[in-house]
């Protein structure tokens, strides 16, 4: 069973560098050191028409936390609006309420102005106050997939709480574990989950974050050997 790489990339070079090395999927963001808000329309267009992989977007209007006002809102609508003409395939997104449950009006709203581009539901999840009931609402909205470390600083770290979405995900939704996923230990996170796919950026930290073209051939080298 092949199971699929998402790397997340801040610049056109990175993005070349992950489809020269065999990655199957692009998370296209910016400023990565503060976890990645919403790309550049050009670098998202010249990521999409340059490389052969599939691409999603990250819609996140600034740094901190996913409560946002009306205008944010309405700021990452047309965001999306505009990454629909350019040629990515998906959106990651995601806001909260005060409470700590998902914005399921806000989500509703964005998904629709996604169409008929697909949703990925972030690391927002992450933060909700009970990661069952957030599942049940990501799969009610639309989502194709949930971008989870289960809840914790990591995806390893997260396992078990990982594997318990996949099996109440139970097909209707996909699950990405993300966060912290290396070389070293993503063998151990899909034989303890199941998964079927897998999100790293594949790097680390220089002047400000740097994919690792040797961590990525060493990710892609343990998920391409036969199990």
């Amino acid at each position: 069973m092949k199971v699929a790489l998402e790397i997340c990339v801040e610049t056109l070079d990175d993005a070349h560098i992950a489809c020269e090395c065999g990655a199957d999927r692009l998370e296209i963001c910016s400023t990565l050191s503060v976890g990645g808000v919403t790309p550049s329309l050009a670098m998202a267009q010249m990521a999409a028409e340059e490389t052969s992989l599939e691409c999603v977007a990250l819609v996140r209007p600034r740094a901190g936390d996913f409560l946002y006002s009306a205008r944010a809102i309405s700021v990452m609508a047309k965001d999306i609006e505009k990454l629909a003409g350019v040629g990515v395939r998906g959106v990651a997104l995601g806001a909260l309420r005060s409470d700590g449950r998902l914005d399921r009006e806000a989500l509703r709203d964005l998904l629709e102005a996604a169409h008929p581009m697909y949703g990925v539901l972030h690391r927002a999840f992450d933060e909700t106050i009970d990661l069952e009931a957030a599942l049940e609402t990501a799969v009610d909205l639309g989502f194709r997939r949930i971008l989870t470390s289960g809840g914790k600083a990591d995806a390893p770290t997260g396992v078990r709480r990982i594997a318990d979405l996949v099996q109440r995900s139970a097909g209707r939704i996909e699950i990405l574990p993300g966060g912290g996923v290396r070389s070293s230990n993503v063998l151990d996170l899909i034989r303890s989950t199941g998964v079927h796919q897998v999100h790293s950026s594949a790097g680390g930290w220089d002047v400000g974050w740097r994919l690792d073209p040797s961590e990525l051939e060493a990710l892609v080298g343990v998920l391409r050997t036969p199990r």
